[in-house]
């Protein structure tokens, strides 16, 4: 039984004044983690299950970039965004047990995920607000959004066909999505 977790990251946030009423923001974020482990979902000497192996390494970087308008009676902002991660996941756990109950010849039923995952997601906002008179505001602001999904890798299932069909199967994985939106305010 082991559990090996590490991670390290770092972030950080610039604001400069370029001119009256106006404002820049950097905001830079970065993160790497890994994790693995070896337990035993039975917690017993009894084999029905093998050890579960469990892996994950993963990256991620976001950047946003404000830009600040302050003046008498207008303020506003717009900011650009963007994320980035992407992971390497492995699960594998064995079923001796089972195997030897139904005399499964081989190889013992395994089930096993291999695969990697990417995400980028980008945004672009802004929101303004104009005092028309003392305690009397309009605000309007607009938000747009991207964000793809690309997962490829297996999955590895045991048929649980009597012997001799018996075997493990590998189904590949290959999906990728995108979602945009407009978000008025």
């Amino acid at each position: 039984i082991s559990n090996d977790r590490n991670s390290w990251g770092f972030g950080g946030t610039i604001d400069v004044d370029a001119a009256d009423h106006l404002g820049i923001r950097s905001i830079t974020g970065y993160r790497e983690s890994y994790r693995a482990g070896i337990n035993d979902p039975a917690v017993t000497s009894f084999d029905a299950f093998g050890p579960t192996l469990t892996m994950e390494k993963a990256r991620q970087f976001s950047q946003e970039l404000q830009l600040n308008y302050s003046g008498d009676r207008l303020q506003g902002t717009a900011w650009l965004f963007y994320f980035s991660e992407h992971v390497h996941a492995q699960l594998h756990v064995d079923f001796p047990f089972l195997g030897r109950v139904f005399h499964f010849q081989n190889p013992d039923p395994t089930y096993h995920e291999y695969g990697d995952l990417s995400v980028k997601s980008f945004a672009a906002f802004t929101q303004w607000t104009y005092e028309v008179v003392d305690d009397f505001r309009l605000t309007a602001g607009l938000r747009y959004s991207n964000e793809k999904r690309h997962s490829v890798g297996n999955l590895t299932v045991f048929t649980f066909m009597p012997p001799p069909n018996s075997a493990n199967i590998v189904i590949p994985i290959d999906q990728s999505r995108t979602w945009n939106a407009v978000t008025p305010k």
